[in-house]
């Protein structure tokens, strides 16, 4: 069975691709932010106690 049955990749196939990567890439910034608000937030408890 060949790689891509209907032969090459076209526009429309790499469209769909990043329509399917959109949920993945804002669930990866939402955790970026959500670590360095963690960060920060640690970051002044420790300037708080010491």
């Amino acid at each position: 069975m060949p790689a891509c049955p209907r032969g090459s990749v076209g526009a429309d196939d790499l469209a769909g691709l990043q329509h399917l990567l959109e949920p993945a890439q804002v669930v990866a910034e939402l955790l970026v932010r959500l670590l360095a608000e963690v960060l920060d937030e640690a970051a002044e408890v420790g300037h708080q106690a010491g």
